[in-house]
């Protein structure tokens, strides 16, 4: 198999302007999914550290497969194909409020 070697002048290594101002652009677009996704992530960890398993069950799966696949799905429809930079941080968002409804419900149950 071959490697790609680090002297190789690949578009990755050494991407264009038009392409390097491409990324720069969309990188803001999509990246603050990340901090939506970070406080995700912390909500189920501390479902799943207080034994409160069922819940991060729910979160971890519908940020996983429901709610990720049909924004992903949906949005680029109704709003067309430059909206799919949006969609991760949109999912976390929905997932985000979704999660602090179920651990206001977890911290109430116990």
């Amino acid at each position: 198999m071959h490697k790609l070697s680090a002297t190789r002048n690949t578009p990755v290594r050494n991407p264009d302007p038009e392409t390097l101002e491409y990324i720069l652009q969309i990188m803001s677009l999509y990246s603050w999914g990340f901090v939506v996704m970070a406080l995700n992530v912390m909500i189920s960890a501390y479902l799943y550290s207080t034994e409160r398993s069922g819940y991060a069950i729910i979160i971890n799966f519908l940020r996983s497969v429901v709610v990720s696949v049909a924004v992903i799905m949906i949005l680029p429809m109704l709003f067309g194909s430059s909206v799919i930079w949006f969609t991760f941080g949109i999912y976390e968002a929905i997932i985000l409020a979704i999660s602090t409804l179920l651990l206001i419900r977890a911290e109430r149950n116990s």
